[in-house]
């Protein structure tokens, strides 16, 4: 559980986001368009260890700090976060990523974990579709 994977597929001129929390081989089960990325993701503090379904509304932010790692414990000592809300890591150059039911905690992130931003994108997912939202 404390590994995923994100799987962004295309289908036509639309997005769809999945996550697989089974191995890579599952991950590749769950696409069903013709173009899709997988990509692993870690969760930064199993203590808050939620799952999102993506099925209902979600945002995800996609944070690109220069020091990600520091940052996170940054983050999870200053925020106040509510019980779906969750931090993720990966290898990437997002490197940080954030989940949650609402987009206040992602906005939250953006005005006080502003040393080392570089840049950020947040998507809105509804029912895996995905929309994105500067």
């Amino acid at each position: 559980m404390h590994t995923a994977h994100l799987v962004l597929t295309k289908e036509g001129k639309k997005h769809y986001l999945r996550l697989a929390y089974d191995a890579r081989a599952n991950a590749k089960a769950t696409v069903t368009g013709s173009a899709y990325r997988i990509s692993p993701i870690f969760l930064g503090f199993p203590k808050n260890a939620h799952q999102p379904d993506l099925k209902s509304t979600w945002y995800l932010g996609f944070f690109f700090y220069e020091h990600a790692f520091s940052t996170i414990g940054e983050i999870l000592n200053a925020e106040e976060m509510d019980k779906h809300d969750s931090l993720w890591f990966s290898h990437g150059l997002a490197s940080v990523l954030a989940f949650s039911r609402t987009r206040e905690l992602l906005d939250r992130i953006c005005k006080h974990h502003r040393t080392g931003l570089r840049a950020y994108e947040v998507w809105q997912v509804e029912r895996h579709l995905v929309t994105v939202r500067k």
